[in-house]
C-alpha cells in the first residue's frame, strides 16, 4: 500500500531569509510536487492555524502560495476542512507549475484524513527548523 504524506523541503536560502522549498504530497493514489519561495514564517503560521482547527464546522485553514497564471512562478493551494457532520476532514492539495504545453504541471486532489492528523501536521509544522532539518515529511494514519 503506497503512503499518504505530504513533505516540505529546504531547497534553497536567500541572503534576505526567504526560502525556495519543494512540497510533495501523495493521497495513495495521486501524487504531486512543485516547488515555490516564501518566509519560512508563512508555513509556521499555517501550522499554527492547523493546530487549532477546526474552530467551527465552517472553518477552513489555507496556505496559498502564488497565483494561477502564467505570469507567476507557481502556484500551490493547501486547504484543510472539514466535509462531514461527524468530524471528517481532508486536506486539499493543488498545485500548478504554471508553465505550457510539455511542460504544464497542474494536481488537485485530496488527502482525507482526521482532524487529529491535521492538528498533529500544524504542531510539527510549527516545531520544525528549516535550516536545521531540511526535509519535513508528515505522514497520514488511514481515515477510517
Amino acid at each position: 500500500m503506497e503512503e499518504t504524506f505530504i513533505q516540505f523541503e529546504l531547497l534553497s536560502e536567500d541572503d534576505d531569509g526567504s526560502v525556495q522549498i519543494g512540497i510533495t504530497s501523495s493521497n495513495s493514489i495521486y501524487s504531486s510536487n512543485e516547488d515555490c519561495y516564501l518566509w519560512p514564517m508563512e508555513l509556521q503560521n499555517f501550522g499554527r492555524e492547523l493546530k487549532s482547527f477546526p474552530k467551527s464546522r465552517d472553518q477552513e485553514v489555507i496556505f496559498q502560495n502564488g497565483v494561477e497564471s502564467k505570469d507567476h512562478y507557481s502556484f500551490i493551494l493547501l486547504r484543510a476542512f472539514v466535509y462531514s457532520s461527524n468530524g471528517r476532514s481532508a486536506l486539499e492539495v493543488k498545485m500548478n507549475s504554471n508553465k505550457t504545453n510539455e511542460l504544464k504541471r497542474i494536481a488537485n486532489y485530496c488527502i482525507q484524513c482526521e482532524i487529529a492528523s491535521l492538528n498533529r501536521l500544524g504542531q510539527e509544522l510549527v516545531n520544525w527548523d528549516i535550516v536545521k532539518e531540511k526535509v519535513f515529511k508528515f505522514e497520514f494514519p488511514r481515515a477510517g
